[in-house]
């Protein structure tokens, strides 16, 4: 399950040194691999459910609200490869195998990158509800929380996360860490779903059910409290991020659109 064909994006000598030995398997739990440069060495670090173990001190790191991209998958190969090729200002890079992928769900990441044709139970149920960008390499899994955008290889995966990382709409963009950048050189914290939204955009984001939705009104609730330049818009079950209509855009036709139109702050 989760398996993923040797791609060559790291070689066998590289890839054994990701796993535990046996000795360490005995004695620490299933794993989350998680980068941040700025605390912690560089390489794997083994988590159980209940704490991330610190490579150098042993000790559980505080709560970290930092912008995550999880990769789940049954090897660290995809793991290593986009860690080593996204900003790690913008979004750590975590690592989960199918059968611990619950753990690093929680909190939900800003994007899920996976491949493999099933899911674990638990992962789905960790799924359901949740709003987050997804990008898979090769046919979906069944149970996603949203339609995935359907990848042929991982470095078209890099390019994809590039792009959604330095996305901006109405001078709003993705602030380093977590939070929005505004156009006034402040910054907006608390902003998880806003967040996936911008990464998603121009695309935007096919829900498989209204699950989303709450989450969906709160943005739509702090947009509005906040005042930014920006709007959520729903047309049948596509959801995106959009400039504040005007007289020239309303004629404009969109991608997603359809005859069941309208803004979600008012569903």
């Amino acid at each position: 399950m989760f398996g993923m064909e040797d791609s060559g994006i790291v070689s066998n000598a590289m890839a054994r040194a990701y796993v535990p030995s046996a000795d360490s398997m005995r004695t620490v739990a299933p794993a989350i691999a998680v980068r941040n440069s700025s605390r912690r060495p560089r390489g794997l670090h083994w988590a159980g459910p209940l704490r991330i173990i610190d490579g150098v001190s042993g000790a559980p790191p505080p709560t970290d609200p930092t912008r995550r991209l999880v990769v789940l998958s049954g090897r660290p190969h995809a793991w290593a490869f986009l860690r080593d090729h996204l900003d790690p200002a913008l979004v750590t890079v975590a690592w989960a195998p199918g059968d611990a992928g619950e753990v690093a769900l929680t909190p939900a990441p800003w994007m899920l990158v996976g491949t493999g044709r099933t899911l674990p139970a638990r992962v789905a149920a960790a799924l359901r509800g949740r709003l987050l960008c997804v990008l898979w390499v090769g046919a979906p899994a069944a149970g996603l929380p949203v339609q995935p955008v359907v990848c042929s290889n991982w470095s078209q995966v890099v390019g994809r996360v590039r792009r959604a990382l330095l996305s901006r709409v109405g001078g709003v963009r993705l602030a380093p860490g977590c939070g929005l950048a505004l156009p006034d050189g402040s910054y907006l914290t608390g902003t998880s779903a806003l967040e996936v939204l911008l990464g998603a955009h121009p695309d935007g984001i096919r829900l498989v059910d209204r699950g989303p939705w709450p989450h969906l009104r709160r943005a739509a609730a702090l947009l509005e409290r906040h005042h930014l330049p920006l709007r959520l818009a729903a047309r049948g079950d596509w959801i995106g991020l959009e400039p504040p209509e005007t007289p020239d855009s309303a004629s404009c036709p969109t991608p997603a659109a359809s005859a069941s139109e309208h803004d979600v702050g008012t569903a």
